[in-house]
């Protein structure tokens, strides 16, 4: 399988480039997903952004035990909507063993609904910051009312 046929089954194409800082800060990887041809998907949990009124953007590190046209590793940026359900790819970069750049992106995905097979779980995770957010929120409006 191409990096190509790969990044899109992971909703990859096409995008824009803004991962070459990324690689060298620190990230949590958290919340491992691993597909059937045993590719490991992880999340920045603790780097989740808001980006606009529901709208949050997270990190993804993809890593690849059998490289893929000498990938072994993409970074992606992600866009969540909480409120419509859906998400969108912003940037990507596709590393090989040696740290070479060996694809990158060149505009934002378009946007796609969240589906219980397609990006459920990563969605949930990422929107609950919106939760956590309104929650407390509520709580503090709640102790200053009479």
């Amino acid at each position: 399988m191409s990096i190509i046929m790969r990044a899109a089954a992971v909703g990859v194409i096409p995008l824009a480039i803004v991962a070459g800082p990324a690689r060298s800060q620190a990230h949590k990887w958290e919340l491992p997903l691993v597909s059937r041809q045993g590719d490991t998907m992880y999340t920045d949990l603790a780097g989740i952004q808001r980006v606009a009124p529901h709208v949050y953007r997270a990190w993804s590190k993809y890593v690849y035990p059998k490289p893929v046209d000498n990938a072994t590793v993409a970074l992606v940026q992600k866009d969540y909507d909480c409120e419509q359900r859906m998400r969108r790819v912003v940037s990507a970069v596709f590393y090989d063993a040696n740290n070479t750049v060996t694809w990158k992106s060149k505009e934002p995905g378009r946007w796609m609904t969240i589906t219980f097979l397609k990006g459920r779980r990563q969605w949930a995770a990422v929107c609950r910051v919106e939760e956590g957010t309104l929650a407390s929120f509520i709580s503090w409006l709640k102790s200053k009312l009479p």
